[in-house]
C-alpha cells in the first residue's frame, strides 16, 4: 500500500470518529514527491469540492465548476485554459454530463447536504445579517 500522509506523522486514519463512520480517505499520497522519489503523482479518478453551494469536479486537463446561486456548469479545459477565462460547457456536453455525473457520485458518497436545503432552513435573522454585508472581491494575483 502506498504511504500517506498519516505515515508522515505516525498516525492511524479513524475508521469512526465520536460514534460516528469516517468516510473513507480519499487521494494519493504526497510522500513519494515530498521525499523526492517521483517528480508527480498519477490520478487517474477526479478530485470534488463543494463550499457554501460552490462545487467543482476535475478529472485529466477538465474542469467543471458552478457557483451558488446559479448552480450553471462551466467547462474549462486547463491544458489550454489554465486561468480558467472561457467557458466552453456549451461545445462540450459530453464532457459536461460526464464530470457532473461523477460530482453527484461524490456528492452523495460522501454526504454533500444540498446548500439549497441548508438555505431554506435558515432563519430570517440571518439572512437578513447577510444581506446586510457589503461582499468583498479579492485583487487577483495577477494582471493582464
Amino acid at each position: 500500500m502506498a504511504p500517506t500522509f498519516y505515515d508522515l506523522a505516525g498516525a492511524v486514519y479513524p475508521k469512526e470518529y465520536q460514534g460516528h463512520q469516517a468516510n473513507k480517505l480519499p487521494g494519493k499520497s504526497l510522500v513519494p514527491v515530498l521525499l523526492q522519489q517521483q517528480d508527480t503523482v498519477k490520478r487517474e479518478e477526479g478530485l470534488f469540492w463543494e463550499r457554501a453551494g460552490n462545487r467543482a469536479a476535475r478529472i485529466g486537463k477538465w474542469k467543471l465548476v458552478s457557483t451558488w446561486p446559479s448552480y450553471k456548469w462551466e467547462l474549462y479545459d486547463l491544458e489550454q485554459d489554465p486561468t480558467e477565462r472561457k467557458d466552453i460547457a456549451s461545445q462540450h456536453h459530453e464532457v459536461v454530463s460526464r464530470l457532473s455525473t461523477a460530482y453527484f457520485r461524490w456528492a452523495r458518497d460522501n454526504g454533500v447536504v444540498d446548500f439549497a436545503e441548508l438555505e431554506r432552513k435558515e432563519p430570517v435573522s440571518m439572512k437578513e445579517f447577510r444581506a446586510s454585508k457589503t461582499q468583498e472581491i479579492a485583487v487577483p494575483a495577477f494582471r493582464f
